[in-house]
């Protein structure tokens, strides 16, 4: 009988760790840090400009999009 509340007793605890981090991870999706907040885009070069840096503008554009954030 004590063997069988021990394992009871494990998998409610075990039950009970998961649900815990499963609503911290959800929570930690909700909470967005630059919501209305600007972030400042610098891409002057010279000389050498990199291919990748126009890409670059245009997803953190797209993500401010998706985000809620301006880019300037």
């Amino acid at each position: 009988m004590k063997k069988f509340l021990f394992g009871i007793s494990r998998i409610i605890f075990a039950v009970s760790c998961l649900t815990l981090l499963f609503f911290q991870q959800v929570n930690a999706q909700d909470k967005n840090p630059l919501l209305g907040k600007k972030v400042l885009v610098f891409s002057s070069t010279k000389g050498f400009r990199h291919g990748s840096i126009g890409s670059g503008k245009t997803a953190l554009l797209k993500m401010a999009k998706e985000k809620g954030f301006q880019v300037d």
